[in-house]
């Protein structure tokens, strides 16, 4: 009654005084994290994640991740019982946690396996009826700083599995729902275990936008059971095929690898080489398309290498490393020749961190913050430089995370800044110094002074 008389109160448009009386108190407690497991015949392993942890089950956001791992735990089971798959090589585990929170005790708790957990998967949201939700099924890779084969085998697997529909003719097939690739933006459990101080590679499966998101109109009706379907076939293809992959598969998944490279190549630089043309109106400062190039180059021969993990493979990797090198001459001189009449775009500016400081990281997976930083202990002036943060960046919280990434206690504040705007497109400036003094204010990161 209450709530129907507030409800009505503000329909009206009156104002509305509340009081509210908390009974709260700190006590050792514990997370509740279910766990299950598929044993393989190694020590190495795969992890597949899905949270449900809100204050009530919404249907979306997560009972359709936890629903739809929890399916494809069963059907691989069954079916590795049936003898219709052989078994694994890798266990595969499959975890349901409190987000975020579960995900940190879970791995606190079991620093033994994080080192082989080859690559793992974030089942978030996916349940969407995307007509009614406004949804794409969106597969986001993890950060540039942990590089891996994970995300270019997830995204050949979807790719595959989507081709359903076959033209008139039946000459070619597409897909009927709408999906995308992004970078790294955060937000959910596959932060934490992409962070390189963890190393487990964890591309995320979302449909997002939701426009019931976190309201109670989040309910079983806007969730498709196509959706859910897709979701968990991928998902356990995803699992299954890491825990069996050997010499032959990382063959396979190196050939293509090289190809997916020459995909995003082409179109994100011919997409900067126009932007160079056109020039940006506000004059955000891009890079050079050699400098560009040669992120992306060095990005791609890093997963490379991560294959290791799965077979030996050093007897292929010259090849395919030959074959990146090639890729990125042909397209690097093709978007030259493009610009080649262009005048000159001025040079992005220089850093404004610092190129003596190294940060040294002190914890281990990103911090959790949304903007008020009690836990830390700063002082009032430090909190004030930390919140300000938030209000003059925008995205400042998944950028952050990007430059903690990057922070692996070789690179300079200035190189982290770099290539914070490389990956992202966004030049914090000294925001960066700004952000890892203030951990060092906190106890969290030491600032070692590089030789001169």
């Amino acid at each position: 009654r209450q709530g129907d008389a507030l409800r009505r109160a503000l329909a009206g448009r009156k104002q509305v005084h509340m009081r509210a009386q908390i009974d709260a108190h700190f006590r050792q407690g514990e997370l509740e994290v279910v766990v299950a497991r598929i044993p393989g015949r190694t020590q190495d392993a795969v992890l597949g994640m899905a949270h449900l942890c809100h204050p009530q089950g919404f249907a979306n956001d997560n009972a359709s991740g936890a629903a739809s791992l929890l399916e494809t735990a069963v059907a691989l089971r069954r079916l590795i019982d049936q003898q219709v798959l052989s078994p694994p090589d890798r266990s595969i585990y499959f975890l349901w946690m409190p987000e975020m929170t579960g995900t940190y005790a879970w791995l606190q708790a079991h620093e033994d396996l994080i080192p082989h957990i080859v690559a793992g998967i974030n089942l978030d949201m996916v349940g969407e009826h995307q007509e009614q939700t406004g949804s794409v099924l969106v597969l986001e890779r993890p950060p540039d700083a942990l590089p891996s084969f994970a995300p270019d085998l997830l995204d050949y697997l979807r790719h595959e599995l989507l081709l359903e529909q076959p033209n008139l003719s039946n000459t070619d097939h597409y897909a009927r729902v709408r999906y995308a690739t992004t970078a790294f933006s955060g937000g959910s459990d596959h932060m934490i275990t992409s962070d390189p101080t963890v190393g487990i590679p964890t591309p995320m499966l979302i449909q997002w936008p939701d426009r019931f998101y976190h309201t109670t109109a989040d309910t079983l009706d806007k969730v498709d059971p196509a959706s859910l379907a897709l979701a968990g076939t991928l998902a356990g293809t995803y699992l299954y095929w890491l825990a069996r992959a050997g010499r032959d598969e990382v063959a396979w998944l190196g050939a293509t690898m090289t190809a997916c490279f020459e995909q995003r190549l082409s179109r994100d630089t011919h997409r900067l080489a126009t932007r160079l043309l056109e020039g940006t109106p506000d004059q955000t400062p891009l890079p050079s398309l050699e400098e560009f190039v040669a992120y992306r180059h060095r990005r791609a021969l890093e997963s490379l290498t991560t294959l290791r993990h799965l077979a030996s493979c050093d007897d292929l990797l010259p090849r395919w490393r030959q074959a990146l090198s090639d890729t990125r001459d042909r397209i690097l001189a093709r978007a030259l020749d493009l610009t080649a009449t262009a005048s000159h775009p001025s040079p992005p500016p220089p850093p404004e961190s610092s190129p003596h400081l190294v940060p040294i990281r002190r914890y281990r997976g990103p911090i959790m913050d949304y903007g008020t930083p009690t836990f830390l202990g700063l002082s009032p002036e430090d909190t004030d430089t930390w919140q300000q943060l938030y209000r003059d960046i925008p995205d400042w919280r998944s950028l952050r995370a990007l430059a903690e990434y990057w922070a692996d206690g070789q690179r300079s504040l200035a190189e982290i800044e770099r290539l914070v705007w490389l990956e992202s497109g966004h030049n914090l400036g000294g925001s960066v110094e700004t952000y890892f003094h203030l951990l060092e204010s906190a106890g969290l990161v030491e600032l070692r002074r590089r030789p001169d």
